[in-house]
This record gives structure tokens, sequence and C-alpha cells, in this order.
């Protein structure tokens, strides 16, 4: 992530409610395994490994935030754990068919979590 994104991102971050927050981290998630792809073609395994490690730190923050005793955080528990799973096989293979699996669910419930944004009047 460029520092100019890494300023954007801050920027955002402070004036973002909740719901803002979690689009946030998937959106960075999403930039994370495009720096994972590129890594990759030029067999830099350092940065690979480097976003990998990006993306795990998102989704353990996004776990953290989790109030588990509504049922559809249970839900999004399980799909956390999954990516979570899917990180450290793309590590272990150093390949992007993992990671894709990781891009097609959190793009799902950054999709989802985007139409729900300026519903949520938290601060």
């Amino acid at each position: 992530m460029t520092k100019e994104l890494k300023q954007e991102y801050t920027l955002r971050i402070t004036q973002a409610n909740k719901t803002q927050l979690i689009t946030i981290l998937y959106e960075m998630i999403l930039i994370y395994i495009d720096e994972a792809g590129d890594a990759l073609t030029v067999d830099n395994r350092a940065d690979y490994k480097m976003a990998i490690r990006k993306i795990q730190g998102c989704v353990n923050e996004l776990m953290e935030s989790l109030h588990l005793e509504y049922d559809l955080a249970q839900r999004l528990l399980q799909l956390y754990l999954f990516v979570n799973r899917e990180l450290g096989q793309a590590s272990v293979h150093y390949d992007m068919e993992h990671l894709e699996h990781v891009r097609m669910v959190i793009g799902e419930l950054q999709k989802a979590y985007k139409k729900i944004e300026d519903q949520d009047t938290s601060g």
C-alpha cells in the first residue's frame, strides 16, 4: 500500500462510523490480495508472505470486533475462520487460488456492508 493510500485510509478511518470501519477493512484486504498477486508475479516470496500477514491482521481485527451473542456474528465468525484457513493454505502453497477464495468471500461481504453504511448512525 502506498504512503498516499495509507494517508487516505487513515483519514477515512478517523471519520468512519462502525459499519464504514468494517468496509474499510474489507477494502484493505482486497488491496493486500492484489499486493500478494503482484509479489507472486515477480516471485517475491517475502512480499507475498508480508501481504498475507497484513490480510491476517485485518481478519483478526474483524473477528475481534464481533459481538458473538448475535447469530449474525456467529455466521461472520465462520466466514472469517474459513478466510483464515485459506490464508494458511495460500501461505503454504504460494499460490493465488486460495487468495481468490478469500477475495470472493470478502468482496461479497464488502458489497453487503457498503449497502448498509448509510443506515448506521453510530459515531
